[in-house]
């Protein structure tokens, strides 16, 4: 009896890590400063900046979900999800904690909702395109206050990041093929009453539902969101540490005609590293802004490897997720650019320029140091940003809903 192709593959993946991590081992031990200054500079751009501007932020969103309020948010965007992207109202959850805790938060849940058989293969494919996004807080506070210096800028990245990502999610909804009939309906459980009662009643419904199931009292809630937020952050602490080193070594061994490149490494790689060394260039602001963009859209090595995790025992391809990061990153690029005219006037050049850690505190070009959690005093913004994409999003789905329910009536009445 033959092999499988699948197991073949998971022990040719394996075979290779091993290699690689042997590698890794031996240029550790051969390059031991460059390994420990990267490690030590992965380790200080996450305490400066994400740590602290990502902290709160998670613990509310962990409230959020405990209360129900994530879930009611997801059920508020069941008509925008099924009419711009062909995916069932239940989406609309994995797709509000993508936008609340980031990635890889909305890959989580895809899986999860496959698995549970309220979704088919498909469709999971479709909702992870769309699900997998970086946080407001990474793009507004860390990279547009923290990098950059201007919240103005982290608005645009985030602005272009959502909205390339609802360009690419209309794309394949437009260009994926149908399913055969009756196939996506008999990979779905069926629906409850409930869900065929109105959009304000059944979102209202699900956090009510959500909270009696969590029942927690909101101490001990506190207390699990302050707790698993420490814990996710330390998880992403670890892999910036890792992928610095990474980098690092990849750098060291990269061909002269190729150092060119050297500055799509660290992006190719892990996001917040990726990001920060875009901001140490001396590209031009609308180039070097839609470098971030992509690299936001992309999310780096670190972060696929963490999807695959989630998605292969769910039966979601990493093919078509690898498919729909590159075209994210691409229309990111390009909006970035074709927006920029009108874009250029507001920012009013925000970028001020960092000088490489030596050792000390993080500086800007004039020599000023930073403090990242002086980032905690000017987190306000994302805040409201989001509160009114939010807003706006749950507006949408209200007309959508109403304006099907107004166009079932007057057929009524003409029958």
């Amino acid at each position: 009896m033959s092999p499988s192709p699948i197991g073949t593959q998971s022990k040719a993946v394996t075979l290779a890590l091993g290699v690689l991590a042997i590698l890794l081992v031996v240029f550790i031990i051969i390059y031991p400063d460059d390994a420990f200054q990267s490690s030590l500079g992965g380790l200080k751009l996450w305490w400066n900046y994400v740590f602290p501007a990502l902290l709160p932020f998670l613990v509310v969103t962990q409230l959020m979900t405990g209360l129900g309020v994530v879930q009611a948010v997801g059920v508020l965007l069941d008509p925008f999800m099924r009419l711009f992207f062909r995916i069932p109202g239940i989406g609309g959850w994995a797709l509000a904690a993508g936008l609340t805790a980031g990635y890889p938060a909305g890959a989580e849940l895809t899986a999860s909702l496959r698995k549970e058989g309220r979704l088919s293969v498909a469709e999971a494919e479709r909702l992870l395109a769309i699900s997998h996004l970086c946080s407001p807080v990474v793009l507004i506070t860390v990279i547009g206050i923290g990098f950059l210096h201007s919240a103005k800028a982290g608005l645009v990245l985030a602005g272009i990041h959502y909205l390339s990502a609802i360009l690419m999610g209309i794309w394949f909804r437009l260009t994926a093929p149908k399913e055969p009939a009756g196939e996506a309906a008999k990979a779905r459980k069926p629906l409850r009453s409930s869900d065929r009662q109105g959009l304000l009643t059944r979102s209202l419904a699900a956090l009510r539902e959500a909270r009696s199931r969590d029942g927690r009292a909101f101490g001990k809630m506190l207390g699990d969101a302050v707790s698993s937020a420490n814990q996710t952050l330390m998880i992403v602490g670890g892999f910036m540490i890792l992928f610095a080193v990474l980098t690092r070594m990849a750098l060291l061994l990269l061909p002269a005609p190729l150092k060119g490149l050297s500055l799509f490494v660290p992006g190719l790689l892990e996001p917040h590293l990726g990001a920060y060394a875009i901001t140490q260039s001396a590209l031009p602001l609308p180039l070097l802004l839609g470098l971030l963009g992509a690299a936001a859209a992309w999310s780096g090595l670190s972060l696929h490897a963490q999807v695959r995790s989630f998605s292969l025992p769910a039966g979601i391809r990493y093919g078509s997720f690898l498919y729909a990061r590159t075209v994210h990153a691409v229309l990111a690029f390009g909006l970035t650019l074709a927006l920029w005219k009108p874009l250029a006037g507001w920012l009013a050049d925000p970028k001020a320029a960092f000088l490489p850690f030596s050792g000390g505190e993080w500086s800007t070009a004039s020599g000023e140091p930073v403090s990242g959690w002086a980032l905690l005093l000017k987190g306000g913004g994302p805040l409201v940003w989001f509160t009114g994409l939010i807003a706006l999003l749950g507006g949408a789905s209200l007309v959508i809903f109403l304006t099907r329910g107004l166009a079932r009536v007057f057929n009524a009445r003409r029958i």
